[in-house]
């Protein structure tokens, strides 16, 4: 039945007196909790003390009393972690309980399906559903009409016969009005016209059909997200996260997720989003963080820093990470690396031999299927079952008389004949090991150095002493090692979000794919904001290496139809601009310090505002100018916070950021379009060129 207005605020008090309900009692249950689990802990604590006193446990039965104890807390403790996650849950909905409902009849009957944040049920009737559950899809992907959504059961089909959009602050119901197509423009351009607050926002309100598809695409499968700045890619795949751990409740942990960042300040930027829609955070990687892992003791350089640096014109840099991420360069390291022809010894008995070493030989160079280190496992291995096997022998087999061998020894004159036989075993297998690991065991360090030219030889060593690597030098050593032992330890992780994936060398993507061989991956990315063109990996290149579904988003949303506009301008991009009007892209010309005193001056209190330019020194030296006479933060490292409204910062630490206004030094920019770009597409309502 459709609700007038009257009726609509009748069913939202009802919600919420559903959900003051649910507080109270989860509130009520968890003091309760608390108390019983206090006194568990002091009654365990006395059980325990009592044992000590008494010299320790000594019954059988006092064990698995305190075992019991111990099992119920911990069981007593989970349940206390799940009523507090339900409680904030239903604490979040009080604000906004939903925010979309549409009515479907299925032949069978009409649903009323409120769509919000999470579902909302009580003794048997559905209040809201979860936005990520499949029939919440019906709102996400169709106007009035038929429509059909696809059910644990199976796919059901109906009709939509009203589809209604709410705006609901603070408990409070603002509006509501009716549409027949998919999310309205009016809720989407009043979403994206407020000011930033510095965190991404929750988009369950206004996610497009596309961007719901790319959402909901199976978990088992790599996907890759590609579109201009703004379009949403970020959201899109936090969103996809949380709808994965919906998906597979009970069968996955929000610790087996996992997302690649590129800076503390993006790792904050983003770290509300799954604690908004109910889930808890997941684990953050960077990769230099992740190589630095497997480099133990050294520091390694940051992809914005490695950027900063050639954007700032180092062209030997730029020519030098160019040669060493070339493949053939890589394949020259790799044949060093494996090219090892080991000549193992015999294994001997005295007279007898019970392994040749000419044998394991050629085994271990038809073994190729396998790396050197793990060839050289297995013929340790082999080599240990064959020295096994002799001495378990023992007296009943004529040809193995090892007792009476050793009997004649020196040894056996002081050590019993059971200990003498097993130490001769371990000396022969420590003796061969001994012989025959160095031969099979690569030296990193070394064989990468003795690749490099003279000159750069001299500075990677120099680096070396002093604790630090370059980031393309830490990529080869960590492949080597990967290429020569087969496998490298990692963390159980099942689905990997990879932001701004544009920016990581190809053979960054090749580790990670690597190093996380069970892993699931949904890539961002836009080859319009690659930071390294050249060097980075292409579109092609991520679906190829991730086997990886493509969808493009066409729409740009972050920015005022002006700004989005002109930084199209800047790009060949073919893409399509959300309707979103605002102020004109201001141009100024000027005195540069004057003029970048001027905008922060004029900034409006609760505004943002980011100065953007193209390399760290001129960040610095700006940030310099704006601090004598305004609270503001540089940015330009990759554990950067901001806590003030101005920002200054080099091009390669606003990635995946917005801010209200961005100021640019167009000078700074002149020869490098993509990083103008970059630049530009960081403004939401105002942007202003100093020229």
């Amino acid at each position: 039945m459709i609700k007038n207005e009257r009726e609509e605020r009748a069913y939202l008090a009802g919600v919420q007196e559903v959900l003051a309900r649910r507080v109270s009692q989860l509130e009520a249950s968890l003091d309760e909790r608390q108390k019983s689990l206090m006194e568990q802990r002091a009654d365990m604590w006395e059980d325990v003390k009592h044992q000590i006193r008494k010299g320790g446990v000594d019954e059988f039965d006092e064990m698995v009393e305190i075992l019991q104890q111990a099992t119920q807390m911990e069981h007593d403790e989970n349940l206390h972690t799940a009523e507090l996650d339900e409680l904030g849950r239903y604490t979040r909905m009080q604000g906004t309980p939903y925010f979309g409902r549409v009515d479907f009849d299925d032949g069978l009957g009409e649903m009323e399906i409120y769509v919000g944040i999470s579902t909302l049920e009580d003794e048997g009737e559905f209040y809201v559903f979860d936005w990520r559950s499949p029939v919440a899809s019906l709102y996400y992907e169709n106007g009035t009409g038929k429509a059909s959504y696809q059910a644990p059961i199976g796919k059901i089909e109906g009709e939509i016969t009203l589809k209604r959009q709410y705006t609901i602050e603070n408990g409070e119901l603002r509006y509501f009005f009716d549409t027949d197509v998919e999310i309205s423009d009016g809720v989407l351009r009043e979403a994206l016209s407020q000011t930033s607050d510095q965190k991404l926002k929750v988009i369950v309100g206004t996610i497009q059909k596309e961007q719901n598809a790319a959402i909901r695409k199976p978990f088992r499968k790599n996907l890759l997200i590609t579109g201009p700045a703004g379009c949403g890619k970020t959201s899109v795949g936090m969103h996809r996260l949380a709808w994965i751990l919906y998906e597979n409740k009970g069968k996955m942990r929000v610790d087996e997720l996992a997302i690649f960042t590129q800076s503390e300040l993006f790792g904050a930027y983003i770290s509300g989003v799954l604690p908004a829609l109910g889930e808890k955070e997941t684990t953050r990687f960077d990769l230099e963080a992740l190589l630095e892992e497997y480099l133990p003791g050294l520091s390694v350089e940051s992809i914005q820093e490695m950027a900063d640096s050639i954007l700032s014109g180092n062209k030997e840099r730029q020519n030098s990470m160019v040669s060493k991420l070339d493949p053939a360069f890589r394949d020259e390291l790799e044949k060093k690396i494996t090219d090892i022809h080991p000549d193992f010894p015999d294994v001997d008995f005295f007279e007898e031999r019970l392994v040749c070493g000419t044998d394991l030989n050629e085994r271990y160079a038809t073994d190729t299927d396998y790396a050197p280190r793990v060839r050289w496992e297995r013929i340790s291995a082999l080599v240990e079952r064959e020295v096994d096997a002799f001495f378990e022998g023992g007296e009943a087999d004529e040809r193995k008389p090892i007792r009476k061998r050793l009997a004649d020894t020196e040894e056996a004159k002081y050590i019993p004949m059971d200990e003498l036989v097993e130490e001769t075993r371990l000396k022969l297998l420590a003796s061969f090991r001994r012989v025959a690991e160095p031969m099979v065991t690569a030296d990193y360090m070394k064989t990468y150095a003795d690749a490099l030219p003279p000159k750069e030889r001299k500075a990677f060593w120099i680096r070396r002493e002093a604790g630090q690597v370059l980031l393309e030098d830490a990529l080869n050593l960590v492949w080597l090692r990967l290429v020569f032992e087969g496998r490298l330890p990692h963390p159980a992780v099942r689905h990997i979000l990879v932001d701004e994936a544009q920016d990581y060398p190809l053979l960054g993507h090749m580790l990670i794919k690597k190093l996380f061989p069970e892993a699931d991956f949904t890539l961002l990315a836009d080859q319009n904001q690659g930071l390294l063109p050249g060097i980075h990996a292409t579109e092609e290149m991520l679906a190829d290496i991730y086997g990886a579904e493509r969808v493009r988003f066409q729409r740009s949303f972050r920015s005022t139809t002006e700004i989005a506009e002109y930084a199209k301008g800047l790009t060949d991009g073919d893409y399509e601009i959300f309707t979103r009007h605002g102020e004109p892209v201001e141009f100024r010309e000027g005195d540069l310090r004057e003029e970048i005193l001027r905008a922060c001056k004029n900034r409006d209190e609760e505004e943002t505002l980011c100065i953007v330019t193209k390399s760290r020194t001129q960040s610095e030296t700006i940030f310099n100018w704006v601090r004598e006479h305004f609270p503001c933060d540089l940015v330009c490292g990759k554990e950067s916070r901001m806590k003030e409204k101005i920002l200054v910062t080099p091009v390669v630490f606003t990635k995946g950021l917005e801010f209200d206004r961005v100021v640019i030094p167009e000078d700074m920019f002149r020869d490098d379009r993509r990083s103008y770009y970059m630049a530009a597409t960081r403004a939401l309502h105002k942007l202003t060129v100093i020229r």
